[in-house]
Protein backbone atom coordinates (compact mmCIF):
# COMPACT_ATOMS: atom_id res chain seq x y z
CA UNK A 1 0.00 0.00 0.00
CA UNK A 2 1.34 3.46 -0.75
CA UNK A 3 1.22 6.05 2.12
CA UNK A 4 0.49 9.68 0.62
CA UNK A 5 2.70 12.23 3.31
CA UNK A 6 1.18 15.84 4.25
CA UNK A 7 2.42 18.33 1.55
CA UNK A 8 5.18 20.29 3.29
CA UNK A 9 2.96 23.34 3.51
CA UNK A 10 0.76 21.84 6.20
CA UNK A 11 3.80 20.05 8.16
CA UNK A 12 4.51 22.66 11.16
CA UNK A 13 7.37 24.97 10.96
CA UNK A 14 9.48 23.51 13.30
CA UNK A 15 9.25 20.06 11.65
CA UNK A 16 9.55 21.30 8.57
CA UNK A 17 12.95 22.87 9.99
CA UNK A 18 14.20 19.87 10.96
CA UNK A 19 13.23 18.14 7.50
CA UNK A 20 15.24 20.57 5.78
CA UNK A 21 18.14 20.13 8.22
CA UNK A 22 18.32 16.57 7.65
CA UNK A 23 18.06 16.54 3.73
CA UNK A 24 21.07 18.73 3.96
CA UNK A 25 22.82 16.80 6.09
CA UNK A 26 22.00 13.58 3.31
CA UNK A 27 22.59 15.87 0.23
CA UNK A 28 26.43 17.24 2.26
CA UNK A 29 26.90 13.28 2.79
CA UNK A 30 25.89 12.70 -0.81
CA UNK A 31 28.38 15.04 -2.06
CA UNK A 32 31.21 14.50 -0.20
CA UNK A 33 30.41 10.42 -1.48
CA UNK A 34 31.09 11.26 -4.99
CA UNK A 35 33.63 14.07 -4.77
CA UNK A 36 35.82 11.13 -2.51
CA UNK A 37 34.80 8.83 -5.63
CA UNK A 38 35.74 10.90 -8.44
CA UNK A 39 39.84 11.38 -8.41
CA UNK A 40 38.91 7.37 -9.28
CA UNK A 41 37.52 8.72 -12.46
CA UNK A 42 40.06 11.10 -13.34
CA UNK A 43 43.15 10.20 -15.46
CA UNK A 44 46.28 9.65 -12.82
CA UNK A 45 47.98 12.98 -14.04
CA UNK A 46 45.00 15.18 -14.17
CA UNK A 47 44.44 14.02 -9.96
CA UNK A 48 48.42 14.98 -9.63
CA UNK A 49 48.13 18.19 -11.24
CA UNK A 50 44.77 18.70 -9.10
CA UNK A 51 47.20 17.87 -5.82
CA UNK A 52 49.35 20.16 -6.59
CA UNK A 53 47.49 23.18 -6.87
CA UNK A 54 45.72 22.28 -4.01
CA UNK A 55 48.63 21.86 -1.92
CA UNK A 56 50.21 24.94 -3.35
CA UNK A 57 47.08 27.19 -1.78
CA UNK A 58 47.39 25.84 1.69
CA UNK A 59 49.68 26.12 4.36
CA UNK A 60 50.50 23.89 6.78
CA UNK A 61 50.05 19.80 7.19
CA UNK A 62 46.78 18.82 5.52
CA UNK A 63 45.77 14.92 5.18
CA UNK A 64 43.64 15.91 1.49
CA UNK A 65 44.18 19.09 0.37
CA UNK A 66 41.41 18.74 -2.53
CA UNK A 67 39.08 18.21 0.64
CA UNK A 68 39.47 22.43 1.59
CA UNK A 69 37.56 23.47 -1.03
CA UNK A 70 34.14 23.07 1.12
Amino acid sequence: MIAQSAPIDSVPSPDRKGAQELLCGRYDAYCAQQAAALPAMLPRDGVRTLYRSARGQVMGEVVDPLGLAC
